[in-house]
């Protein structure tokens, strides 16, 4: 499903005249998404800024010579070997706080001289 996601982020539409047109991205997205079989990066913004986006322009300079057919960027993106891929490496905050909610349900049985029958604590 993500890669379906990525594949039409990148193309616009899924069609097989579209991925023979573009073959070299789609191919380059796939090397980009499963390494050794297994999913690695899916993040569109890192992956924008590793594989270029297929352009009318890129194309038409690719095919007369002119430009370059190189669509895959020199160096990696900064978050791309981060633990949290959308997040640029080297961030700090002054305020590193985290709140949670926690909910607990108890159910307790009492009998009728005040002593606890039955407890049991979810949460």
């Amino acid at each position: 499903k993500r890669l379906v996601e990525v594949t039409l982020e990148y193309l616009g539409e899924i069609s097989e005249d579209v991925l023979k047109e573009n073959f070299v991205t789609v191919y380059q997205i796939l090397e980009e998404v499963m390494d050794c079989g297994y999913p690695f990066t899916t993040e569109n913004n890192v992956l924008r800024s590793m594989i270029i986006p297929p352009s009318a322009l890129s194309r038409a300079l690719a095919v007369s010579g002119i430009g370059s057919a190189n669509t895959v960027a020199e160096e990696l993106p900064e978050g791309v070997l981060s633990n949290i891929p959308w997040r640029s490496s080297g961030v700090t905050y002054t305020n590193n706080e985290i709140y949670l909610d926690v909910v607990e349900i108890v159910d307790a049985v009492i009998d009728r001289n005040g002593l606890l029958a039955f407890c049991s604590v979810r949460g």
